[in-house]
């Protein structure tokens, strides 16, 4: 799993990056923000289980995944632009 994050997250948000290039530094910014926010948010619930109980753990990550698998539903899926070939 972490290894897939070090290849994917890079990868993702300069393809994100690119679809934005006139305000990239701003879209940046946000992404950082929203990323960090994430942790602080998640640390807390991870610590409520204690040490040695792997259960919050799991059930932060399913929410996280849940909650992503949301945000990609709920969004548009951006048009290739066409070729006049």
């Amino acid at each position: 799993f972490t290894t897939s994050c070090g290849l994917i997250f890079g990868n993702a948000s300069a393809l994100a990056l690119g679809q934005v290039k006139p305000v990239a530094g701003a879209a940046s910014a946000l992404m950082g923000t929203f990323q960090a926010l994430a942790g602080v948010l998640a640390s807390p619930l991870v610590a409520l289980g204690g040490s040695s109980n792997p259960l919050p753990m799991a059930l932060t990550m399913l929410a996280a995944a849940c909650l992503s698998a949301l945000a990609l539903a709920s969004t548009g899926r951006a048009q290739e632009p066409r070729s006049n070939y």
